[in-house]
């Protein structure tokens, strides 16, 4: 494998990231849920909150910074598919908090709420050294960063 995507801040050695983009988590609820009236959630209202853990990576990002708040939500389920995760907070199960870039479309149901202080997560590009890059794969990487900025993620 010549190149692929991360959010994990900690590749090996031999490996060079190149960041690209931050992405916001964010807290999604049930519309009807007693922390929706809030424009923003303070971390420290997720405490005991009944939690819906997504997983495929970034379960990372949101235990780190839950971890670094020291808030410990009550994690009623670890779940992998995102559309899943949105069905289950529709339907009162939990809250959660999510890559904003890994929400779905359909959101009914719920609403998606910035948190305080507001996390997010690196996404960087990850390849062998330069050095060992092939032309296509610098290519890549040099139209990745063009359509990033053009689209200003």
């Amino acid at each position: 494998m010549d190149i692929g995507f991360t959010s994990l801040s900690n590749p090996l050695d031999h490996l060079k990231t190149i960041p690209i983009l931050n992405d916001r988590l964010v807290l999604t609820l049930p519309i009807h849920h007693h922390l929706a009236i809030n424009g923003q959630v303070k971390v420290e209202d997720l405490q005991g909150e009944a939690f819906i853990m997504p997983k495929l990576g970034c379960e990372v990002s949101v235990m780190k910074f839950l971890k670094e708040q020291e808030v410990s939500p009550n994690i009623q389920f670890n779940v992998e598919g995102n559309q899943t995760i949105i069905a289950m907070v529709r339907e009162g199960l939990g809250i959660t908090i999510m890559p904003e870039l890994a929400l779905p479309y359909n959101l009914q149901g719920t609403i998606v709420k910035p948190l305080l202080p507001e996390p997010s997560r690196e996404i960087s590009i990850i390849t062998r050294s330069k050095k060992q890059s092939l032309p296509a794969v610098k290519a890549f990487i040099k139209t990745t960063m063009d359509c990033i900025e053009d689209l200003q993620l």
